[in-house]
């Protein structure tokens, strides 16, 4: 019966062709069947938010952020300590020694962050 929910029969196509998706609508057994495989290595590829990234160890090679920016009310810049989680690879210690963190910035998504924003979540 469960097996015929669509957000399954999708993330079989998807998990079949080495992508994952990861977000807090996801049913609870789809998210972590999804950390199991890009844990083991079975997905190249997730879409997610940061319910992966945060409190999990996931082997991340290359992270790409879409934003950096949130609201919560008000317009708020990522705290360093998010950032760093999300970027910092957790999982990959002993496996490589460098990764890759891209901030994309697509102006008809959402403003770019301010010069200050980028410094205080980088420098921090």
């Amino acid at each position: 019966m469960d097996r015929e929910l669509n957000q399954l029969k999708t993330l079989s196509k998807l998990v079949e062709r080495g992508i994952g998706v990861h977000h807090a609508g996801l049913l609870p057994i789809a998210k972590e069947i999804v950390e199991i495989l890009f844990a083991d290595g079975y997905l190249s590829v997730v879409f997610a938010t940061k319910t992966l990234a945060i409190g999990i160890n996931m082997p991340a090679r290359s992270v790409m952020f879409l934003n950096v920016i949130e609201f919560y009310g008000s317009r708020k810049a990522m705290s360093a300590s998010e950032y760093l989680q999300m970027a910092g690879r957790a999982g990959r210690r002993g496996k490589d020694t460098e990764g890759l963190a891209m901030i994309f910035l697509d102006p008809a998504y959402t403003r770019p962050p301010k010069k200050e924003e980028v410094r205080e979540i980088l420098v921090s």
